[in-house]
């Protein structure tokens, strides 16, 4: 924990400034400035470190998201077709919306199959996981 006096031109008199942490790693910093000029009591210090603590975790768990929200995107767009078949009779398009799940999982697919005598063939249905171990 890092406690300092600010500059003359600054209204912030006292700082303190302590390391985020998740999973062991640096994930940034946690700053609270004060107006006033004092001296941080043992009990807020416990208070403050517990609080860097938490946006520690917090960090971490948003990073590890973003992550896996990416993983998910990539793994998604990778799965669309290359191509779509052309028929005369529908119109056809291909495109990735990210379910809304917390893991980005699941959601609503079709497939359109062109079949024999000018017909078309769509297939239709939902895929709904709660994680991303189900699948």
């Amino acid at each position: 924990m890092a406690i300092s006096p600010e500059s003359e031109n600054s209204k912030i008199q006292v700082s303190v400034v302590l390391p985020l942490i998740g999973s062991g790693q640096f994930r940034g910093s946690f700053y609270i400035g004060f107006k006033a000029e004092r001296r941080i009591r043992l009990d807020e210090r416990a208070a403050l470190l517990m609080m860097a603590s938490e946006l520690g975790s917090a960090t971490e768990r948003a990073l590890l998201n973003e992550r896996e929200n990416a993983i998910t995107d990539g793994l998604q767009n990778k799965l669309l077709p290359r191509s779509v078949p052309e028929l005369p009779e529908v119109g056809i398009t291909a495109r990735y919306i990210a379910a809304s799940t917390p893991s980005g999982m699941g959601g609503d697919w079709y497939d359109v199959i062109s079949l024999p005598g000018g017909q078309t063939g769509l297939v239709v249905g939902m895929l709904k996981a709660a994680t991303s171990t189900a699948y």
